[in-house]
């Protein structure tokens, strides 16, 4: 999810261990894009390259989802619609009451319009889980994303599942403290205490 799919010839010159960590960052815009301490990815990054795994970028350009978000896909270029997925599934109502809960709790300026929100969660997600389907192949992927888009399994995971038919578990990592179940997940990893819960979507 920390990569947009724009970024997908800097992921393959950094596992081809052509690029240093500076410059990796500075070519993915990491921290214009992304925010977070880079030092927090670092060791899976460097596994990465030491290994010659790839990297898959996953994420359509950042400014999109917003943009849907606050003017619906129409507001979209058609140069942006070209990161579309072909198809974006707004049926769930399992995932629609998850969201409503969110944007409820977290309004933001400018985005009113609970329909527009809803669509732009699931054209990020399903974007996400067209890309897993196209890289899959027969071998084993991990994805990395926010709590988020697989917390039962309505996000990613089944949006995946829908295009691959592949099997998957899903890990959630939850502070300790917090309450936790696993139907939020087939897995749940207890972290350190820390004043903040599971991550939202944040635009």
């Amino acid at each position: 999810e920390m990569f947009d799919q724009t970024y997908q010839p800097i992921l393959d010159q950094w596992t081809d261990g052509k690029l240093d960590r500076k410059t990796f960052l500075k070519k993915t815009h990491w921290y214009a894009n992304w925010k977070m301490d880079d030092e927090l990815y670092a060791d899976i990054l460097e596994y990465l390259k030491e290994k010659r795994i790839r990297l898959i970028a996953l994420n359509v350009p950042f400014h999109i989802p917003p943009k849907i978000a606050t003017g619906g896909i129409a507001s979209l270029s058609e140069a942006e619609k070209r990161y579309l997925p072909e198809e974006i599934n707004l049926s769930n109502n399992e995932h629609r009451r998850y969201v409503k809960k969110i944007f409820d709790l977290h309004q933001v300026m400018g985005m009113d319009d609970f329909e527009n929100f809803y669509s732009a969660q699931c054209v990020w997600e399903d974007a996400m889980a067209e890309a897993i389907a196209r890289h899959a192949g027969s071998h084993k992927m991990i994805i990395i994303t926010g709590n988020g888009h697989i917390v039962q399994k309505f996000g990613i995971p089944d949006r995946a599942y829908k295009r691959t038919g592949a099997s998957f578990r899903t890990v959630v990592l939850t502070s300790a403290g917090m309450d936790a179940g696993l139907p939020l997940a087939d897995y749940i990893w207890i972290t350190p205490s820390r004043k903040r819960g599971l991550p939202q979507y944040d635009f």
